[in-house]
């Protein structure tokens, strides 16, 4: 239809034309609705996500009442097979007599900067998510294909994760303080599980660190991670105040 055309409608044909085929503009309010209605869906479930991170730290990350010596952060003397707890691997690992308050144990326990290790990884503690990403879907499997066939390494990393010691993603998904099997299938696919699977892997392999070292480096990145659930178990540990982590983020990246 030319403009010339357009222009001699009257009202009443104006009008029945715009009931059969819709303006430009009222198409894009309608995308425009639709594209706000998808958001609101997603952010009512991200909240809800993050309303479960308020539950109670697994019983393998912290039990009331529970006994826990402070090893000054020795780590050359961790036994690993007395880590039977994200808890009792936390106070081996930090030295948790020098935490005096919740800023305490933030400036011990959430690492920041790129570590030693991290540009041959492609990791920096300052891209909390892209690391993730990294580790979770890229250097896990790499690693787990070859460590497999070196007998060594692989019976060091069983050693490692496959005992309740927090090599898991116990604050998002609920398994426990053990992210694999003993035989080393993954007890949870989410990506926090690959990724500190994958980071003890690449450790064993690439580097010369002992087992409270790795112990440590996984530690500081499920931190990064997790910074409220770590934190409070921390100050449960020190009997620290945790009221003052209550906006702190539950979980960094996605499960």
């Amino acid at each position: 239809m030319d403009e010339g055309h357009k222009h001699k409608h009257h009202d009443g044909v104006h009008s029945t034309h715009h009931k059969s085929h819709p303006k430009k503009d009222d198409r894009t309010m309608l995308y425009v609705c639709l594209t706000v209605a998808a958001v609101l869906l997603l952010f009512n479930q991200y909240q809800l996500s993050q309303l479960s991170q308020y539950a109670p730290a697994s019983s393998g990350s912290y039990t009331p009442g529970q006994k826990i010596s402070l090893s000054g952060g020795d780590l050359e003397n961790v036994n690993v097979e007395n880590l039977k707890s994200t808890a009792q691997t936390i106070a081996a690992v930090f030295p948790l007599d020098e935490v005096n308050s919740a800023q305490d144990a933030i400036n011990m326990m959430v690492p920041t900067g790129i570590p030693s290790y991290g540009q041959e990884m492609g990791v920096t503690f300052d891209d909390a998510q892209g690391s993730l990403d990294v580790i979770a879907k890229k250097v896990y499997y790499e690693e787990l294909a070859l460590i497999k066939a070196e007998p060594e390494n692989w019976e060091r990393y069983l050693h490692l994760a496959a005992r309740p010691s927090g090599i898991d993603c116990e604050f998002c998904c609920g398994i426990g303080a053990q992210g694999i099997t003993a035989n080393g299938e993954m007890k949870c696919g989410c990506a926090h599980n690959p990724g500190l699977l994958g980071l003890t892997m690449w450790l064993i392999r690439h580097t010369d660190m002992n087992d409270g070292e790795i112990m440590r480096e996984v530690m500081l990145w499920k931190t990064l991670w997790f910074p409220r659930g770590m934190i409070e178990t921390a100050l449960k540990i020190t009997g620290g105040d945790a009221s003052a982590l209550a906006d702190a983020p539950g979980m960094v990246g996605g499960c």
